[in-house]
């Protein structure tokens, strides 16, 4: 994750205005990190960052990258709809809360995943979750969700 949540390096508020996305979100998915060379093999994020950026990148509705520049990132996190959150060495990653200071869906890619007070919070009507083994079907999984159900998360 980057540390644009600092509030010091970027408010939100500044890209998605107080009433909600007036620019518009002209970007399906987004992912800025780290691994693009990893090999689907490597144990790390158990092949689903090789996915992503061979998978997703040369798709033009997607905004798949290493990390960027703050500013850079903010925009293009403003205009995004969804954002991949992958499985790495951790359990979870502060890109979700990136995400949701955006206004942007978090799409968790992993198996055995469990939210900070999962029994206590709705967990699956604010992100989706996509398990390892169809991580390859990332963009058909998205394209699948009605926008009236996007809306709601």
């Amino acid at each position: 994750a980057t540390p644009i949540l600092n509030a010091h390096n970027v408010d939100p508020i500044k890209y998605v205005g107080e009433d909600g996305n007036p620019f518009g979100r002209d970007i399906k998915g987004i992912f800025k990190g780290c691994c693009a060379s990893v090999k689907v093999t490597d144990s790390y994020s158990d092949g689903i960052r090789y996915i992503i950026f061979n998978g997703l990148k040369g798709l033009s509705d997607w905004d798949i990258g290493e990390v960027s520049e703050n500013e850079e990132y903010s925009k293009a996190l403003a205009r995004s709809k969804y954002g991949l959150a992958p499985s790495g060495w951790t359990l979870d990653t502060t890109r979700i809360w990136e995400y949701f200071a955006f206004g942007v869906v978090p799409v968790v890619i992993a198996d055995g995943i469990i939210e900070p007070f999962e029994d206590d919070v709705d967990w699956d009507s604010m992100i989706v979750r996509i398990r390892r083994n169809d991580a390859h079907r990332i963009n058909e999984i998205l394209d699948a969700i009605p926008e009236d159900e996007y809306q709601r998360k």
